[in-house]
């Protein structure tokens, strides 16, 4: 994950709505409420970026209104679908290298 949040929505803008496997890196520290304050992201919070391209892979709208404050209905939500589709092995594994990381 880059410590440049709009490093971060730059990468996100390159998913195309075909690329269903990349969700589990997108939930990856869904919660990430950095705003951009690059001219061209200014005001954008990682998290609602984040939860819009999940928006467009899923096909499915967020239970709650979407704001830029990190909501966990709206996560638990992305993260159930993500296990439905199978890719909770993937997550699993990014957290554990995240884990190894911060020890």
């Amino acid at each position: 994950m880059s410590p440049d949040q709009s490093d971060v929505i730059r990468g996100l803008e390159q998913i195309g709505s075909e690329d269903r496997e990349l969700m589990p890196y997108i939930l990856y520290h869904l919660n990430d409420s950095r705003i951009s304050h690059h001219y061209r992201y200014y005001g954008m919070s990682v998290y609602r970026v984040k939860v819009g391209r999940l928006r467009t892979l899923t096909g499915q709208e967020p239970p709650v209104p979407l704001t830029n404050v990190p909501d966990s209905t709206i996560i638990g939500f992305y993260l159930d679908l993500n296990r439905k589709a199978g890719g909770q092995s993937v997550l699993d594994s990014l957290e554990a290298l995240s884990l190894q990381v911060r020890t």
